[in-house]
């Protein structure tokens, strides 16, 4: 665009001719793209599945499946609308819908802050448009609940400790052999027993 800008200061009228044509031809290629690509990523949609169980404060994956009726490569960037408590390092996932194979998993790794039962119910997808001078985004509607459970793993290290039989913690039962009175009761056997 500099070479565009500076062409008419040195060339003169022939310049702007050529500068104005241009400017054209980059406009109408620009229309061009943009009615070309108002449809791409129509056909995507993200297939729900029935509930994704996290455990609080541990990072977990989980394979967000898509779907889509197009039989070309594209490339593409997709983004959930998280709530709060729910917590990614990456915001956006950039990938390519592979060629030919309909449906597909991306793995999606999230942190959860907070115990309870979140839905998620839009996801935000970017295209290119045919010609790259355009990003085509789509909103997409989703269904997907989460349901956070406390995490038990530092439970489980001190819970397993109560029931260790340590000496220096109390008394405990034990056998002892050789020792009490109930052999003093016992006699012989007489007739009639």
């Amino acid at each position: 665009s500099l070479v565009f800008g500076l062409l008419p200061v040195m060339i003169g009228s022939t310049g702007w001719a050529i500068f104005a044509l241009a400017l054209v031809s980059l406009c109408s290629l620009a229309i061009i793209d943009y009615t070309l690509s108002a449809e791409i990523g129509n056909d995507l949609e993200i297939v729900t599945k029935e509930e994704i169980r996290l455990r609080r404060d541990d990072p977990q994956c989980f394979n967000l499946s898509l779907h889509h009726s197009s039989t070309q490569r594209r490339k593409l960037v997709i983004g959930l609308a998280l709530p709060l408590p729910l917590h990614t390092d990456q915001e956006t996932l950039s990938l390519t819908a592979p060629k030919g194979i309909s449906t597909f998993t991306v793995p999606f790794c999230l942190t959860a802050r907070q115990r309870g039962i979140f839905r998620v119910e839009q996801a935000y997808v970017a295209f290119n448009s045919r010609f790259g001078l355009w990003q085509v985004r789509r909103a997409l509607t989703c269904d997907l609940t989460f349901r956070v459970m406390p995490n038990l793993s530092t439970v489980k290290a001190t819970f397993a400790n109560l029931f260790l039989h340590r000496g220096d913690h109390g008394s405990h039962m034990q056998r002892q052999l050789g020792k009490g009175r109930e052999f003093e009761q016992l006699r012989e056997y007489l007739p009639g027993d």
